[in-house]
């Protein structure tokens, strides 16, 4: 008996598994990273930056200078993320880390205030709770102040 709940212990243990996360409390664990199913066909080239990313109600979050509304970032294709520590890292499609939760950051796109989900993919299955407006990211994100 001690032995089967050892196990079921071990089992419902949160752990981490490149870009997915498997957890023991789906409500205040799940992160809805969210990425771009393909390359955007758009030319985005508007400049964003100079806020923090945050981690809110599971979404990852950036302010656009010319404002103080919160973006949802919708990150390019093969983009992810990974827990360092209890640090939100974010990887590129290459798997170098490029930034995390708590930094400033430059990056191109463009904002949109809805996502049709056939437009993006996320970490967790099921609808989204992050909401818009969204900020579609491109390739260059720079971190201008840890």
């Amino acid at each position: 008996m001690r032995l089967l709940i050892l196990l079921s212990l071990l089992t419902s243990a949160s752990f981490v598994v490149r870009g997915q996360e498997q957890k023991t409390n789906p409500v205040t664990n799940e992160i809805y990273f969210l990425t771009e199913r393909v390359p955007s066909a758009d030319d985005l080239a508007a400049l964003a930056g100079g806020t923090a990313i945050t981690l809110r109600g599971g979404c990852l979050r950036m302010k656009i200078e010319s404002g103080n509304t919160s973006h949802a970032i919708v990150w390019p294709p093969g983009f992810k993320y990974e827990k360092i520590g209890g640090t939100v890292h974010i990887l590129n499609s290459e798997d170098q880390i490029v930034a995390k939760v708590g930094d400033s950051i430059r990056v191109s796109g463009g904002a949109l205030p809805q996502l049709s989900q056939r437009h993006y993919r996320q970490s967790v299955p099921g609808r989204s709770r992050c909401k818009g407006p969204f900020w579609l990211a491109n390739n260059d994100v720079m971190v201008i102040a840890p």
